[in-house]
């Protein structure tokens, strides 16, 4: 059986919104074993089993200082979860996926991105929070190009990340179809719709998630605005079809189209690489907004990802 790497990309709670994502590998007769990348450094935790400088196993052992919700997967799932803590090292964390890879016997990789920041280019004028997201896309395309495994990125609840434009979220979509990156997407049904909600519902009572809550309620159907209090975002957000829907890119296409992870493909030093995209940007004209239609969204919908053809 083929054994596939699925998780979150950017921490926070991407990885509860990675198990619909899980489930579906598993509907389609994949192994899965579940990781989260984390901004972090080793020393947020305690115990657990460490198996390499920035990779940890969770167990019963693992004590932390930080919101970690790949913690509560594996204990309310109970399911194999490892951490990925990359701290301010990029290379850190491309020897973690390495050794991961290897222990595993992992032949395919699906990290996903709750909201929309792994698709930032780096001349928009809001950038988000992507300082997780693409150093860690460049660790997995990095590792990935060592091992040989198939490196993909999803996107889930697409422009929940409120502090980007969607229309240039949409505009960075476009760019990335035009470059072939675009895999398809998938809106969880049935048992694994069933599933999803299930679990997740668990996850979120445990750690609370925005943008992962936004995609619960998608696919749960619960779509207009309404107002919500969670951790850092107070205030209404309006609910939509799309959210409920992951959308999935090839992971090296995506990297290199973004300046934030093209440095990172070349640099290890996080704290260095957001000083030389400070200094870029200094010198580069900035998005604020895109004259596209969010309309244009729904000729994407119509294509499923293919996961087999992994």
């Amino acid at each position: 059986m083929v054994k596939l790497l699925v998780g979150g990309l950017g921490g926070g709670g991407d990885v509860i919104a990675s198990l619909a994502t899980a489930f579906y590998l598993e509907s389609l007769g994949f192994e899965t074993v579940m990781a989260g990348v984390h901004r972090w450094s080793a020393e947020a935790v305690t115990g657990g089993i460490k198996l390499s400088e920035a990779l940890i196993q969770v167990d019963s052992s693992l004590r932390n200082s930080k919101r970690i919700p790949e913690i509560a997967v594996a204990e309310t799932l109970n399911r194999k979860t490892y951490l990925v803590l990359m701290g301010s090292r990029v290379d850190k964390a491309e020897n973690a996926f390495k050794t991961l890879f290897e222990s595993e016997n992992i032949e395919g990789a699906v990290l996903v991105d709750a909201g929309g920041d792994s698709l930032v280019r780096g001349d928009e004028a809001q950038l988000g929070s992507p300082f997780t997201d693409h150093p860690a896309a460049a660790a997995l395309v990095r590792a990935s190009r060592l091992a040989g495994v198939k490196a993909v990125i999803g996107v889930a609840a697409l422009g929940a990340d409120y502090e980007i434009p969607f229309s240039l979220l949409l505009e960075n979509f476009q760019s990335l179809v035009a470059r072939g990156a675009y895999m398809g997407c998938y809106k969880p049904t049935g048992n694994v719709r069933e599933a999803f909600l299930r679990e997740a519902d668990r996850v979120l009572k445990r750690v609370p998630s925005f943008m992962s809550t936004i995609y619960y309620l998608a696919v749960k159907g619960e779509f207009g605005p309404r107002y919500f209090s969670i951790l850092y975002f107070k205030g209404t957000f309006n609910v939509e079809r799309h959210h409920a829907y992951t959308f999935y890119f090839d992971a090296e296409k995506l990297c290199t189209h973004s300046l934030i992870c093209t440095i990172a493909l070349h640099n290890n030093d996080v704290k260095e690489i957001r000083r030389t995209i400070k200094k870029r940007r200094r010198l580069m004209p900035t998005r604020r907004e895109a004259n596209i239609d969010k309309t244009a969204l729904n000729q994407y919908l119509q294509k499923q990802v293919n996961f087999k053809a992994l």
